[in-house]
């Protein structure tokens, strides 16, 4: 996860935050600051307590640039947070400036779409403070260089089930959404079709039913059953092969080896249908002598010497 594609999460949420203000629903935005800042505060922490026990686990520790990338996700959190408070204790006469003919299913739908952007933000922060320093070899050897440990079937397995649970409530949040903003037309136009009101409730139940059983399979087949492919595994096949980088919602970020030129190529999304389909082989990725680059996020050569961070509440 990128600081800079975070910031555009985070100012999502503080608009988001900023518009609920102006509704009736004005108390949400400050339960969305009261949820982010307990989430932030419960991720830093451990993030914190990660970095203090890392020369057991032989981690780097952090490099300039990683702290200064701490620093903005943790500036970036405050703006949200601030904006959900402010729009939450805002001055009453705010909540009527916005004209609508039903403001309470219109404060429901902008509700659903705040807490939208903080389920976004917040998985955004789990991979900020839990799988990053992992995988870029702060709190423990990177992947690339203990490829097969277990604890990669642990992170693989925790990734696949806190991106299976944000995409459920994401999706149910946009269903949430669009049934109260639809309704809220509905009822502003001044009448209410038998179809429509047939068809909207209809339509959510049955995207709810769908979505729930995508999410239980998805939660079975990822989670509870081990994955089959770790974060650091090698794939090969027929001359091919790529290093596991990353997860994705539809499968495995790779970066493929290029041959020709005898060193690390292109990186790209392979699908769960296609591994099985293809029958690719995997296993233990064989080493990075020299840091060859199959983990480009790897700050395994550029944090410090190993020594355990005095220990802190959190991550400053």
């Amino acid at each position: 996860m990128n600081p800079a594609f975070m910031w555009v999460q985070a100012i999502c949420l503080a608009l988001a935050c900023a518009i609920l203000g102006l509704t009736p629903a004005h108390l949400e935005a400050l339960v969305l600051a009261v949820l982010l800042t307990s989430i932030w505060l419960w991720m830093s922490a451990a993030y914190a307590a990660a970095l203090a026990r890392r020369g057991r686990h032989g981690g780097a520790g952090r490099s300039p640039g990683r702290r200064q990338a701490d620093r903005r996700v943790r500036r970036q959190t405050v703006v949200a947070v601030v904006a959900g408070v402010v729009a939450g204790i805002a001055d009453p006469h705010l909540h009527d400036l916005w004209l609508w003919h039903d403001r309470r299913l219109l404060s429901v739908s902008l509700g659903a779409l705040g807490a939208l952007a903080l389920i976004v933000y917040a998985s955004s922060l789990i991979d900020w403070y839990y799988v990053r320093p992992r995988l870029d070899g702060i709190v423990r050897e990177p992947p690339c260089r203990s490829s097969g440990d277990e604890a990669w079937g642990n992170v693989t397995r925790l990734w696949y089930f806190h991106r299976g649970v944000a995409e459920f409530l994401g999706i149910l949040a946009v269903i949430v959404a669009f049934s109260a903003f639809v309704g809220a037309l509905i009822a502003g136009s001044g009448t209410l079709p038998t179809a429509a009101a047939v068809a909207i409730p209809t339509g959510a139940a049955g995207a709810l039913v769908v979505l729930t059983q995508t999410a239980i399979a998805t939660l079975r087949n990822r989670v509870i059953n081990a994955p089959w492919i770790w974060i650091g595994d090698e794939l090969r096949d027929d001359g091919w092969r790529a290093y596991v980088l990353h997860l994705t919602a539809r499968g495995l970020f790779l970066h493929e080896w290029d041959a020709e030129r005898a060193d690390w190529g292109r990186q790209r999304e392979i699908t769960h249908e296609r591994l099985e389909a293809e029958r690719v082989r995997y296993g233990r990725f064989a080493g990075c002598p020299g840091c060859s680059g199959a983990n480009p996020g790897c700050e395994w050569t550029a944090g410090e010497d190993g020594r355990a961070e005095p220990r802190r509440w959190v991550v400053w």
